[in-house]
């Protein structure tokens, strides 16, 4: 539907169109969220492009995008600071003995994934117990 009347009231556009009033006022609704109408202090509504709309309905979400970015940025930046002293701290576990003992399902996971991602050649781990659980091999895989 175009509108050339944008005063006419909603029936008024509802007859020309051969539609019902709920489907206009719905199709106003509807428009006006995205903000391709506005009301015209006239009466009726003025059409807005959609490259206006666009950008007034889009930038407050592109704002919030742009803060979550440096947010995170700038948590990554703290974390990975503190690289150096973790890795000095493992050094020296490591450098006491050529084993190290791991406590702990979670510990256990933590340092896996960590020589996982840092492992140049192959990494062995020796666990008791016998066969591992597929849920264990599975969140070991990675």
């Amino acid at each position: 539907m175009r509108v050339t009347h944008p005063t006419d009231r909603p029936g008024q556009l509802a007859a020309r169109a051969g539609i019902g009033v709920g489907e206009v006022e719905c199709a106003e609704e509807r428009l006006s969220r995205l903000g391709l109408l506005r009301p015209s202090p006239g009466g009726g509504w003025v059409a807005i492009s959609p490259e206006s709309a666009a950008e007034q309905v889009l930038a407050p979400l592109e704002q919030e995008i742009l803060e979550r970015r440096i947010t995170m940025a700038a948590t990554r930046e703290q974390l990975l600071a503190l690289s150096g002293d973790y890795l000095e701290a493992r050094g020296l576990r490591s450098a006491q003995s050529s084993i190290e003992v791991v406590e702990g399902l979670d510990n256990l996971r933590a340092v896996i994934d960590d020589l996982a991602r840092t492992c140049t050649g192959s990494l062995d781990a020796l666990v008791p117990g016998g066969g591992q659980s597929e849920a264990a091999i599975g969140a070991a895989t990675p």
